[in-house]
């Protein structure tokens, strides 16, 4: 038998009472909320400089 569990961040599994109490999100929505949040709080990591000449040598023809 499986040890973990997980709890999608999209899919609501709560009885229908709960999410009716808890505005009713569809999938749609929730989606939309944690795409906005990921937009907002994401952080990229920097580049290192060698990889990005490499880019620019290899693929020249695209980058300006």
């Amino acid at each position: 038998m499986r040890e973990e569990h997980f709890v999608p961040k999209i899919a609501d599994r709560k009885p229908r009472e709960k999410w009716e109490a808890t505005g009713k999100k569809d999938t749609f929505t929730r989606c939309h909320e944690i795409v906005l949040e990921v937009l907002e709080t994401h952080k990229a990591e920097p580049v290192d400089e060698e990889v990005v000449k490499a880019i620019r040598t290899k693929f020249k023809n695209f980058v300006q």
